[in-house]
């Protein structure tokens, strides 16, 4: 094939593209995300910070998605019609309230304690 992107030139170009922008994270940055040392979780777009309770939602999230999953095949999959525990496949789950990057900028963050 003959794409464009496939060629040498524009090879060279993107990667001068992402050279460039990690040498001004690195340089302009006051709270550069990428550093192997960043004990913190910060917002590309904002550079705003986040609080330990955010951080603890979103470190956590896919560990949070697993343990409903599992709770879920349980509940709904694994027992039979005949089983008075059965919960109806079809049935409303509850909708976890994480939080993320958009409630720092909603002001004070509502903190449900340490992170586990």
């Amino acid at each position: 094939m003959n794409h464009p992107d496939l060629q040498q030139p524009r090879i060279s170009r993107d990667e001068a593209d992402v050279q460039s922008l990690e040498a001004r994270m690195e340089d302009s940055w006051v709270n550069n995300p990428f550093r192997s040392d960043q004990d913190r979780l910060i917002h590309l777009a904002t550079a705003a910070v986040a609080p330990g309770d955010i951080v603890c939602d979103l470190t956590n999230a896919q560990n949070t998605g697993e343990e409903l999953y599992q709770t879920f095949k349980r509940d709904r999959l694994g027992k039979t019609a005949a089983d008075p525990d059965t919960v109806d496949f079809f049935a409303t789950m509850k909708k976890q309230q994480l939080q993320t990057f958009s409630d720092v900028q909603k002001g004070e963050v509502q903190g449900k304690g340490a992170c586990a």
